[in-house]
C-alpha cells in the first residue's frame, strides 16, 4: 500500500500509487521520441490531485486517496516494480536520463520549464 510506479502501458506514461489510486497521460510517449515525462502529487483545498505532465504540458490527472500510508520502507525502483505488475510487462525497455525526485509538487509553470530546458 501506498508505493509508487511510474511506467508505460499501452504507448502511455501512467502512475499508479498501491491501492490508492492510478492517473494515466492522455499522450503516447512510446513513439521511439525523447520525452520529458513529470508527475506531481498535491493537496489543494482538502483534495489530493495526481497530475501528468509530457513535454511540459498537462496530459492527465487524477483525485486519488493517497494520503495516509506509511512509505518510510517502500523501496525505490526504476524501470521495475514487481513480475506481475504492470501486467504484460513488467520492465521497462527503453533509456532513462536525469531522473528527479522533489519533495515539494512542482507548479505547472516550473515543470513546463524543465521540459523546455531539455528540448534546448
Amino acid at each position: 500500500p501506498g508505493g509508487k510506479a511510474m511506467f508505460v502501458e499501452k504507448g502511455r506514461l501512467r502512475f499508479d500509487i498501491g491501492w490508492a489510486g492510478t492517473t494515466t497521460a492522455e499522450t503516447r510517449v512510446a513513439d521511439g521520441k525523447w520525452h520529458h515525462v513529470a508527475v506531481a502529487a498535491s493537496m489543494l483545498d482538502g483534495i489530493q490531485h495526481l497530475q501528468c505532465f509530457v513535454d511540459g504540458r498537462l496530459a492527465g490527472g487524477s483525485n486519488p486517496n493517497f494520503g495516509g500510508a506509511d512509505e518510510s520502507q517502500l523501496p525505490v525502483r526504476i524501470g521495475f516494480c514487481n513480475e506481475n505488475f504492470p501486467l504484460g510487462q513488467s520492465g521497462f525497455i527503453g533509456d532513462l536520463d536525469d531522473v528527479r525526485w522533489y519533495e515539494y509538487a512542482l507548479s505547472a509553470e516550473q515543470i513546463a520549464k524543465l521540459a523546455s530546458q531539455r528540448q534546448e
